[in-house]
């Protein structure tokens, strides 16, 4: 803003003289002209002064207004005269100093007759008087007009502003010019609303948002509230000056609003809680699946130890073993066959069996309990003697008590009297074609200090020994709180029958659904709820080497629905819509055990292969008033597991506990790339299989794991014991960052 002052022509009041023109005069001139003479007095002149200019802005001081006032004739000197600035005049009448008091600033004479001009304006009347003769004055007017400085608003460049989030532009002032110079804003004052100085223009926004605000703060700033509909706005704004403030100029800013996507506000976090939330998914079903897989694999474990029972005992059967009378000798005449059942227990490595002795009725109870005893203790020791690994065998004599025929014919009696081998794994079923039914209920409670997990279940399963076929129905109820902020409840029903398809071969499908619902808490605040479908088929092989093969191959469908609010720094945007998936899961791993000495090894190796396509998401974004539709992508999973183990075990306490050691060997991939995925571990285990006096088994465990950036350990303890009809278990244990894990099930049968 610039201001412009100058002095304009006066009125001068002479005490001795009448009014005369007050134009600018030489000195000349005003010689020529007759002057009175008082004797008392020298004659003096004032003359008022020619216009001149002052900057009211800065300030400034003008030349003498005496230069062209006269005493006796001549220019005066200052000494010679008595200079009046102030009050009322030698003649009365005349007021001297300003005719107004500006505004701001002053405008003053010194003492040399300058006048002082601060940011102000006005005329200034002073008097002249003689030193000598005091009475001897004369007035005039030194005017000092202002000008009003130059202003000027410039119109502002369009701006582009979020209207998504709170935005505040530069200054419109920084352009805008004051006096020639860019303004100083003490300098001016900024008009925003109503109408402008000139009263036509309209001062503020052009139209009204249909949401938000556009305004203008006092720095000249554009101000634009979050959530501020999209449009394209014209804000006129006046500056005036302060000292003068009808001295105003206009000038208008266009402000461009646009909404940005709010989907894209929230893209990276939207889609890194909906693929954890899949991935969890996925990752759950493959291991349902993995474990049906390993649940057939121990089934037909069982059942090679099944089968190796019943080829022996066809052979006893048809051969039995004798005894001398009344002895525990071994007749040799035996011998061929105790070299054929050492043959096909030779081909069964890794099953347990038990050598059961029986009698006739013959001699008393106790009698025939000591003679059933001594001979099957003496088959086992005919069979180590053929080369046969006896680890985990046990001889029991039954005497008496277990006939399969009558006792009151010689046939009878002979056929009670019998060696049969029995696997330990399924006593309970061997010899004896029988249907089965298993109830399960479990429920269990785990607390650490950085998790709650609450999980229960049911089990059904139904066997029907005609056909070897196995049906399941089970599910489980799962609850999850972490410290990442995650809580999941989870329910999961599955059905899967398996059936025994040759005697190396265990092969059975499942069906499942699912339903889920988690609260988030990190990166959003909301809940997930899900729903699908899985099904697919597992089994195992059993090869002539003793080598086992176990596999799933499956797949799942879902749909999830979300209801997510993410927080920013303008406001919180909600989020809901849905996804739907496809997943498609596998593995393989072979296994074998093999027996040395006391030891038994159960090396096993394989792979598991996860993978669900990309799928787009549908969102639905709000914001205040503003609402998106749209999509987001979630990235392909494609996840690979590669992993190798080596179970040790040994029976100790005369084969009355278990000491088991596994080192692991795992490594993991997305998308192919196994760069710094592998991980080593390893497991100590000790079982007890005996109760103590008072009823409890027990076991320690002991599990470390490092890969890259990370070490774990923990260490385990549990107990059980058999509860009414079920059986009640507590575990306790501490891993690596000290978190202390209580946990507790109780499990009905029926």
């Amino acid at each position: 803003m610039k201001a412009y002052f100058s002095l304009t022509h006066g009125r001068s009041k002479r005490r001795y003289r009448s009014c005369r023109n007050t134009s600018q005069r030489s000195k000349n001139t005003l010689q020529s002209h007759p002057e009175r003479r008082i004797p008392t007095n020298l004659p003096k002149t004032e003359w008022d002064d020619a216009p001149t200019t002052a900057n009211g802005i800065t300030g400034a001081t003008t030349a003498s207004v005496l230069g062209n006032d006269t005493l006796n004739g001549s220019v005066l000197n200052p000494a010679d005269v008595l200079l009046g600035t102030s009050g009322t005049a030698k003649d009365d009448v005349t007021t001297l100093g300003l005719d107004v008091t500006p505004v701001a600033g002053s405008v003053t004479m010194n003492a040399a007759g300058e006048i002082i001009v601060a940011p102000g304006t006005y005329v200034f009347t002073y008097e002249i008087c003689e030193t000598l003769n005091p009475t001897n004055c004369d007035t005039a007017q030194a005017t000092v007009v202002v000008d009003a400085a130059v202003i000027d608003a410039v119109d502002d460049a369009s701006t582009a502003v979020n209207g998504i989030t709170r935005t505040t532009t530069a200054s419109v002032l920084g352009n805008d010019m004051l006096n020639g110079s860019v303004l100083n804003p003490a300098d001016i004052s900024l008009g925003t609303s109503g109408t402008a100085n000139d009263g036509v223009t309209t001062l503020g926004l052009d139209m009204t948002p249909a949401a938000g605000s556009v305004t203008m703060n006092a720095a000249g700033e554009i101000v634009v509230a979050p959530g501020t509909s999209a449009g394209t706005y014209v804000f006129t704004y006046e500056i005036c000056e302060t000292l003068n403030p009808t001295n105003c100029d206009t000038a208008r800013i266009s402000v461009e609003v646009s909404n940005p996507s709010l989907i894209d506000e929230i893209a990276e976090d939207l889609i890194a809680v909906l693929e954890d939330d899949r991935d969890t998914t996925v990752e759950l079903q493959s291991q349902q699946a993995r474990d049906f897989a390993t649940g057939a694999l121990d089934r037909l474990r069982q059942r090679s130890a099944r089968q190796c029972a019943a080829a022996v005992n066809d052979h006893l059967n048809d051969r039995p073993i004798l005894f001398d009378t009344d002895k525990a000798l071994i007749k040799p005449e035996s011998d061929p066959i105790l070299d054929e059942i050492a043959e096909i227990l030779g081909s069964c490595e890794g099953s347990a069996f038990e050598i059961a002795g029986h009698t006739d009725s013959d001699a008393p109870d106790a009698y025939n309990l000591s003679l059933s005893q001594r001979r099957v203790d003496a088959v086992l020791q005919a069979l180590k003697g053929r080369g046969v690994d006896t680890v985990g065998y046990r001889a029991h004599g039954y005497g008496e008590s277990r006939p399969i025929d009558t006792n009151a014919t010689a046939q009878g009696k002979a056929r009670n009297r019998r060696v049969e081998f029995v696997p330990i794994e399924a006593q309970e079923q061997y010899d004896t074609c029988k249907n089965t039914r298993d109830r399960d209920h479990t429920f269990n409670l785990q607390a650490n200090g950085s998790d709650v997990t609450i999980d229960g279940g049911l089990f059904h399963q139904n066997y029907n020994c005609a056909r070897d076929i196995w049906e399941t129905i089970e599910g489980s109820l799962n609850f999850l709180e972490t410290d990442s902020g995650l809580s999941q409840t989870l329910l999961n029903l599955s059905y899967r029958r398996e059936r025994i398809v040759s005697d190396n071969r265990v092969h059975g499908y499942f069906v499942g659904i699912y339903g889920s619902t988690g609260d988030v808490t990190s990166r959003a605040n909301g809940e997930i709820q899900g729903f699908g479908i899985n099904a697919g088929v597992f089994g195992a092989n059993r090869f002539n080497n003793g080598l086992y093969l176990d596999y799933y191959l499956g797949g799942a469908v879902g749909r999830h629905e979300f209801d997510l609010d993410f927080q920013r720094s303008f406001g919180t945007i909600a989020a809901s819509g849905d996804y739907r998936y496809f997943a498609g899961f596998a593995g393989v791993a072979l296994s074998g055990e093999i027996e040395r000495e006391v030891y038994r090894f159960v090396p096993r190796a394989g792979i598991d292969y996860a993978y669900s396509p990309s799928v787009d998401v549908d969102v639905v974004a709000r914001f205040q008033s503003i609402s998106e539709s749209g999509l987001v992508e979630l990235a392909s999973l494609t996840n690979t597991r590669l992993f190798a183990e080596l179970r040790i075990e040994r029976e100790v306490n005369s084969g009355a506990s278990l000491l088991a050691f596994t080192p692991v060997v795992a490594c993991y991939a997305s998308s192919g790339n196994f760069d710094n995925a592998c991980n080593i571990g390893a497991e100590l285990e000790y079982e007890s299989f005996n109760e103590t006096a008072n009823g409890w088994q027990h076991g320690v465990r002991i599990s470390g794991e490092r890969g890259d950036g990370f070490t774990a350990l923990s260490v385990a303890a549990d107990v059980s014991r058999r509860l009414h009809v079920g059986q009640v278990s507590a575990r306790a244990g501490v891993d690596a960052a000290g978190y202390l894990s209580l946990g507790g099930e109780y499990e009905l049968k029926f």
